[in-house]
């Protein structure tokens, strides 16, 4: 099985204020265990500070993505090193495709201005021919509003693509709705047929769950 996983940024930047990178790292390795191919892209988390200070600067919008994919591809160094996988941080997805057919764990960040990290996943999954994308969030599921703010919020056990596409496009024009997913993300899973899982990052034995046949989380397909 080819798998590819969007692991949050935050989730990264909490394991290393919590000292626990070695916990992902061998969860990571049980997933190579049982896969062909298994790449990983990397999110900034923590490190969207350097784009917050940026903004106080009057740096454009470009200029703070570039920055935030910098601080992608550095999460994905530090993983990539400790799974000692590619020595080089893939920039296009030309360059994930062929070290996918070289090596069998390929780490990555950002590729380019205005696409986050799930839509990178998104596409890797579709330029290697994924059985299946796992995004790991700081959240256990897809709900139907912010679980956070409501102590209603209800977590979806799986949803199509079409009703994952509505429930976001929801969060595009109204501030009371609710996704964990952007929009572009979205639209690629749904013309690629993507099986999605979205499940909660931020206990390591729970991505070690993403590729059983009734993995933890949501299941979108």
């Amino acid at each position: 099985m080819d798998l590819v996983v969007s692991l949050g940024g935050k989730v990264l930047t909490d394991a290393l204020e919590k000292d626990n990178l070695e916990d992902y790292v061998e969860a990571f390795q049980e997933l190579e265990e049982e896969t062909d191919n298994l790449v990983i892209v990397t999110g900034a988390g923590g490190l969207k500070k350097y784009i917050d200070a940026a903004s106080e600067f009057g740096i454009s919008e470009s200029e703070k993505d570039l920055i935030g994919i910098k601080a992608t591809r550095l999460h994905a160094s530090l993983l990539s090193s400790a799974l000692d996988a590619n020595v080089t941080v893939p920039e296009n997805l030309e360059k994930v495709a062929e070290l996918a057919k070289t090596q069998d764990t390929v780490v990555l960040g950002g590729l380019i201005p205005g696409q986050s990290t799930d839509a990178v996943a998104a596409e890797c999954a579709e330029i290697i021919g994924a059985d299946r994308l796992v995004l790991a969030t700081t959240v256990d599921g897809v709900y139907d509003a912010d679980p956070e703010e409501d102590s209603e919020a209800e977590r979806y056990g799986s949803m199509g693509y079409d009703e994952l596409l509505e429930l976001v496009t929801e969060k595009e024009t109204s501030a009371g709705s609710y996704a964990l997913v952007d929009i572009l993300a979205a639209k690629l899973i749904q013309r690629s047929g993507l099986e999605t899982i979205v499940l909660d990052g931020r206990d390591p034995a729970t991505i070690t769950t993403a590729l059983d046949e009734n993995p933890s989380g949501t299941r979108i397909g």
